[in-house]
């Protein structure tokens, strides 16, 4: 017998997954490329649910994400005087925020190598088991459930 809150249950988990996404990329402007893949996720494992879980579903991602927008907006225009100011922005310390979209660029190999080989907290060096982690969560997810968010996973940690 199907339960009878389970649409309920899916739309509530919409908006969390929105509002998660959206405070990641309040917290760290980067975490938007995983939150966009995650909401995507969320879209696809609700599709076969019909037009309308999948409707109600990204509203109430969408609504999750623009209330975690809304907070930015409004600290960004208490802070610098508008809403759109990005606080990056006005950094002068650390040139290479003004490289590339706010100091994100193309990767280099060579700062991917020192990040987990470097002498000088290598993460490699100092937890070599967090080298498997990658493909372990990979297997586990690919094992209990579709291998779309096995996918997912490693998109991310790529």
């Amino acid at each position: 017998m199907k339960d009878a809150h389970e649409p309920e249950r899916r739309t509530l988990l919409g908006g969390a997954v929105g509002f998660s996404a959206g405070w990641a990329t309040i917290t760290e402007f980067p975490g938007a490329i995983p939150a966009v893949l995650l909401a995507l996720l969320a879209m696809v494992c609700v599709w076969p649910h019909g037009r309308r879980a999948t409707a109600m579903t990204a509203v109430r991602l969408a609504a999750g994400a623009l209330a975690c927008a809304g907070l930015l907006m409004a600290y960004q225009y208490a802070c610098f005087g508008s809403p759109f100011h990005v606080g990056d922005a006005s950094e002068q310390a650390f040139a290479a925020l003004h490289q590339g979209f706010f100091g994100i660029g193309v990767p280099k190999l060579v700062r991917l190598r020192a990040i987990l080989t470097g002498q000088y907290r290598g993460l490699l060096l100092i937890a070599p088991i967090l080298g498997l982690a990658p493909g372990g969560l990979a297997v586990l997810v690919w094992r209990r459930s579709s291998r779309l968010p096995a996918v997912v996973a490693v998109l991310i940690a790529a």
